[in-house]
């Protein structure tokens, strides 16, 4: 019985840790299209 509430309390923080790193990737691909963009449009005024 332990053993199955380890199990599940270790592939809740599993899933918990997958879903942080995807969304810190995600946030950092918007980062980058964000700054590309702010380049473009202020290279456009100079």
């Amino acid at each position: 019985m332990f053993n199955a509430v380890l199990e599940n309390a270790c592939s809740e923080q599993g899933a918990r840790m997958s879903a942080m790193d995807s969304s810190s990737r995600n946030a950092g691909d918007m980062l980058d299209r964000l700054t590309l963009t702010y380049n473009r449009s202020r290279s456009i005024f100079i």
